[in-house]
């Protein structure tokens, strides 16, 4: 574990009973705000002391409250050292710069090398279900990235986010793959192995859950999307359809000022593609294949 004692800290905090994700968030968002000096490691007892002054705890809170937030933690901790799980916060310097949005991740989980991220990097995304030309589609993109040095972001789901993974690995790429619950219960589980490939090939697997939520649930997905497109400067997308998780993927890359490319025979493949992309007040650039390389080959790191 590479986890400060700060972010061991947090854990601790927002494993508190009835300490949802917003409320950890708007904990973390305050305690960014005080100035603390160079390399200070904030302990628990810190925090709870910051969470009393800022009136976010009630100073006639029993110990035994307080001791329960630290013990699920210390589960946590060790479970995520018998799995080679590492855990960053903000208040960690390799956190990656990438996440400054108003919702960006306070606790992230990971496997493999996080400095990937630091690289050019671009999301690739699409249905589960694509048509052989969608998947192709998504499997040269992959390719064409790797062979830039650029990093592959997606979700390691069925269809083309599984194709883009492996256009990137076949071609000795990087990629990093963002999961919708802890990387205990990689989803889907067909996909293990390919997580496993993404970590041996210099990768990263990346959640916002702990080991103990093994379960996606359905809010998880989505929040899983945000990243993906918080996380990139561009988002590259495939095939998909007005149900697709894509959508929510496309609509945070909105928020965020991503510019979306798609290639001309994916856009018209169906009509809600390209009714979708026309609403999005966004970049949207839809291309032939050699622009969209041209694009690639002027990517800069940011």
């Amino acid at each position: 574990m590479n986890n400060s004692n700060t972010t061991e800290a947090l854990l601790a905090i927002s494993r508190l009973e009835g300490m949802s994700r917003r409320r950890f968030a708007q904990f973390v968002r305050q305690l960014k705000k005080q100035v603390l000096p160079a390399n200070q490691h904030l302990t628990y007892l810190d925090l709870i002391d910051f969470g009393m002054r800022a009136n976010l705890f009630s100073p006639m809170l029993p110990i035994s409250f307080f001791m329960a937030g630290y013990q699920s933690a210390q589960q946590i901790l060790e479970l995520c050292s018998k799995a080679a799980i590492h855990m960053i916060s903000p208040f960690d310097e390799i956190f990656p710069t990438c996440f400054q949005a108003s919702d960006a991740p306070v606790l992230l989980f990971y496997q493999g090398e996080l400095r990937c991220l630091g690289q050019r990097r671009m999301a690739v995304i699409g249905t589960r279900t694509p048509s052989a030309s969608g998947k192709t589609f998504a499997h040269n993109m992959g390719r064409e990235l790797a062979k830039r040095d650029i990093c592959v972001i997606s979700g390691l789901a069925k269809g083309c986010d599984t194709a883009a993974h492996l256009g990137c690995l076949e071609n000795g790429g990087k990629t990093v793959a963002f999961l919708p619950a802890s990387l205990t219960a990689v989803a889907p589980s067909s996909n293990q192995e390919l997580a496993n490939e993404i970590v041996k090939g210099g990768g990263c697997l990346i959640s916002e859950y702990s080991p103990l939520e093994e379960m996606p649930r359905k809010h998880y997905y989505i929040a899983r999307d945000r990243l993906q497109a918080m996380s990139a400067q561009a988002l590259i997308v495939s095939e998909f359809d007005e149900n697709s998780g894509t959508v929510h993927t496309l609509r945070f890359a909105e928020k965020y000022k991503r510019p979306i490319i798609t290639d001309h025979a994916i856009a018209a493949s169906a009509p809600e593609i390209e009714d979708l992309l026309s609403k999005l007040k966004t970049d949207i650039r839809i291309l032939a294949m050699a622009e969209i390389k041209i694009f690639l080959n002027n990517m800069r790191k940011n």
